[in-house]
């Protein structure tokens, strides 16, 4: 009868896990790390999150949070943010060739930016320190004890601008044992991982833990040009990495303490390059006689969508950064109460170098559309934080946190673009059909121009959010914030001699609104924003919460390489409205939980990227969009079958569209969105389900299966929209939509039963999927090119993890 009751109760957890496709947006809480409980109870809602600035069990926060252990994060293989945002519901992401262009968006709805003066509407926080761009999201991940993604306006909580939500990154802290960890591994593609981290007691008191990384990988790309310039090897999007980050924590006393947190890394990437996916020509736009000579020139590449994997530039993108931060945390604690002070300050550099013409020649025949464009800009960003808050004690009828937030961001940047286009020659018509360029036989100019510019950020805010204790099952949730940003801008441009792709020239038409904006320009506003809402605990184990929330994103300036007059006037902050409705479900005794919300965002002023083209050659121009909706449900939640088999999961839908569209000022007929065009990088499908099983009993070691299987649905690389020649009867761009795909992971792990050794095998993209993370227009002859990630290929690896000392 035991057996039987045991055998339904297996199938009902699994049952109940599966019928949610109930994934990664679950944690496991695992023994030793951060945030959960101190031994493994095996009760899955002992996960233990800061998403409201204080350790709450994650059934108990009225929101919608998906949270993902360090361990899980490990399992993925991923050393970023893009290789982990696969398994990931809700979350997406736009590629860029640069970090700086990388943007984060949850629920559908972020920022694609490539203005300075303007911030991001996802945040990213890592160990309570704010980044100032999306693209400081995107370095490595290592040492993580866990990853909380929380979607919808988050001002009340976290101070800083943040209409879409937050994504809350925190490491692993010092232990108070000696302990050390070494990580190596390789995978296909000569991609080489090393880790190592050591804590060190100093004293009882004193604790100090410190991770370095390395690695190293040839790329996913061949480049057909010989020898590929600047980088020693035909391989290309391939990584360098390489950095250290020591947590230094001194208990003063029991009611004072202090973290210290220093980090560096450095990035020397041959990447990101895009494939030309189609031919020169097609789609239509471009002369039959020039697609045919362009395609003579790229007679060795390959067209075949986002299945290509060459390329054939003369110039290798490449993407270089060195970054830095210190921070301190100081917690004092007194009568239940704890005042918390972070001040940070980070460094971000990065260079971009960038092949704008993706042909291995340089001007091959008369004309621009076989001229050379080559970019190379430099950039800086600081940033200087600092956060004050109170935390009440937790027992008491009105329970609260909150504080006053700093922010002080600078970036600066210079931009240069180089052409070179063949104007005449005396050399007789070849097999094209056109006159080819040689020199000496041919006359070439050179158009180039460039440009310094760079914002000035301050926003200070005073913010608080607390909970009404009503009775011991109703609470009232109440929050405010008010912000106050001041931007300031610059833009300081060198008219190209002569026209040219990309730049702006002296003879411009029409003048002056073609013109670069010269000079500088300064805008302040202030907010008021809130939060309110229920939460009921119908049961013990049931809660069901209610929410309404309004978000804030400041002001913006179009600052960027080709800023011209009409350009010149700050964007309206951008404003959202959302509302949540939610339900916890813990099962079991503890050992499964299902979570569920439905939601409905409003976005007003919306800052979205634009598409327009300067002399051939496609540009973006940041603008307010208009409005936008995105609504929907998610379900995430976990289950732990039994003390060797878990499983998790979860399942986002998100309709998010244009509900009005403004075009900007001189914008062409593409940058007009249709009422109803979905919003790019914003599938209305994205899910992943996850388990893994141990198997130790009678073995000399521990062998554990892991596996996980994600999907996401068709999402567009821009405004669903499209009124050009690539699509002349209207409707959707069909060469910006980019198909829907699953992925399916696998890992064997080895393992001691002290799991002190472990050998892990490791198979990404079992059934080989290919798929692009983004399209864009502009490429040879008008042809469409994609970005092609790592995991568009299924590749193997192997990890080898020791662990020493006496902690683990």
């Amino acid at each position: 009868m035991a057996e039987v009751l045991l055998k339904l109760r297996t199938i009902a957890v699994a049952a109940i896990a599966a019928a949610g496709l109930v994934a990664s947006g679950g944690a496991i809480a695992q023994s030793g790390q951060v945030g959960a409980p101190a031994a493994d109870t095996g009760q899955l809602g002992e996960i233990v999150v800061t998403a409201q600035k204080r350790s709450e069990r994650l059934q108990e926060v009225p929101a919608a949070v998906a949270v993902y252990t360090g361990e899980q994060i490990e399992r993925s293989a991923a050393i970023n943010m893009e290789g982990l945002l696969n398994q990931v519901p809700g979350v997406t992401f736009h590629k860029g060739d640069i970090p700086f262009n990388t943007s984060l968006f949850l629920r559908g709805v972020g920022t694609i930016n490539f203005a300075l003066g303007a911030e991001p509407s996802v945040g990213y926080v890592l160990d309570g320190v704010v980044m100032g761009t999306s693209g400081q999201a995107f370095g490595d991940l290592f040492d993580v004890a866990r990853m909380e993604v929380i979607p919808g306006p988050q001002g009340t909580l976290f101070g800083k601008n943040s209409s879409a939500g937050v994504i809350n990154v925190v490491s692993v802290m010092p232990r108070k044992t000696y302990d050390a960890a070494v990580d190596v591994a390789y995978f296909e593609g000569n991609e080489q991982r090393t880790r190592a981290s050591v804590d060190l007691p100093v004293s009882d008191n004193f604790l100090t833990r410190t991770t370095v990384f390395m690695g190293r990988y040839d790329g996913n790309l061949t480049n057909l040009y010989q020898p590929s310039v600047n980088s020693g090897t035909s391989k290309i999007n391939g990584y360098d990495h390489r950095g250290i980050r020591s947590i230094w924590k001194w208990n003063a006393s029991d009611a004072l303490k202090f973290t210290f947190i220093g980090d560096w890394r450095e990035s020397n990437d041959n990447c990101c390059a895009f494939v030309t996916g189609t031919p020169p020509g097609t789609p239509p736009g471009t002369s039959a006689t020039i697609a045919g000579a362009l395609q003579s020139i790229l007679a060795g590449s390959s067209y075949q969508g986002d299945k290509t994997r060459t390329v054939d530039d003369s110039l290798v993108t490449q993407s270089l950064e060195r970054e830095r931060g210190l921070s301190l945390q100081t917690d004092w604690s007194n009568g239940g109460y704890t005042l918390t002070n972070i001040l940070a300050y980070r460094y971000w550099w990065f260079n971009e170098i960038r092949e704008g013409d993706n042909l291995p020649v340089t001007a091959a025949y008369v004309g621009g559309a076989f001229g050379m464009v080559h970019d190379i800009g430099p950039q800086t960003t600081s940033t200087l934080t600092e956060e004050v808050r109170i935390a009440s004690p937790a027992d008491q009828f009105f329970e609260y946190v909150g504080g006053l937030f700093y922010y002080h961001n600078v970036q600066n940047r210079y931009f240069q673009r180089n052409d070179m286009v063949c104007t005449s020659t005396t050399l007789a018509p070849d097999a094209t059909g056109l006159a080819p360029c040689q020199p000496g036989a041919s006359t070439y100019i050179a158009p180039a121009a460039s440009a310094t510019f760079g914002s000035t950020a301050v926003s200070v805010a005073a913010y608080g959010q607390g909970t009404l204790h009503f009775s011991d099952t109703f609470r009232g949730i109440v929050g405010l914030r008010e912000t106050h940003d001041e931007l300031t801008q610059s833009h300081n441009y060198t008219l190209s001699p002569i026209g040219g792709g990309g730049v702006i020239a002296a003879n411009c038409t029409p003048q002056p609104n073609c013109l670069p904006f010269q000079g500088s320009g300064s805008t302040s506003r202030s907010n008021l924003s809130g939060k309110a809402g229920v939460q009921w605990d119908v049961t013990h184990d049931e809660m069901t919460y209610l929410t309404w929330a309004r978000g804030y994103k400041g002001p913006a300036y179009n600052v960027y390489f080709n800023q011209n007059n009409l350009q010149s006037a700050p964007l309206a902050p951008e404003t959202s409205t959302a509302y949540e409705l939610g339900l916890k479900s813990t099962l079991l005794g503890g050992e499964a939980y299902l979570n569920a919300d439905v939601f409905r965002e409003e976005f007003r002023n919306f800052q979205a990227n634009s598409p327009t083209v300067l002399n051939g050659v496609v540009i973006t121009q940041l603008t307010n969009a208009g409005s936008v909706v995105s609504q929907g449900f998610e379900f995430t939640g976990a289950a732990h079958v039994s003390s060797a088999w878990n499983i998790n999961g979860g399942i986002t839908y998100a309709d998010a569209h244009v509900t009005n569209f403004n075009a900007p000022a001189g914008a062409n007929p593409h940058a007009v969105a249709a009422s109803g065009s979905a919003l790019p990088f914003a599938p209305k499908f994205k899910g992943n389900v996850g388990t893994d099983y141990t198997w130790s009993a009678g073995l000399p070691f521990d062998l554990t299966l892991a596996s996980d299987y994600s999907y996401q649905s068709v999402q567009y690389a821009d405004f669903a929209t499209c009124t050009t020649s690539y699509c002349p009867n209207g409707g959707e761009n069909p060469y910006l939509r980019l198909h829907g795909y699953g992925m399916w992971n696998a890992s064997l792990a080895f393992s001691d039963h002290d799991h002190r050794m472990t050998l892990t095998a490791i198979v990404k993209n079992i059934s080989n999927t290919s798929y692009a993370s983004f399209a864009q227009t502009g490429g040879p002859g008008g042809s469409i090119q994609y970005f092609v990630p790592r995991d568009a290929n299924r590749y193997y690896g192997i990890e080898f993890h020791a662990k020493f000392g006496g902690g683990h």
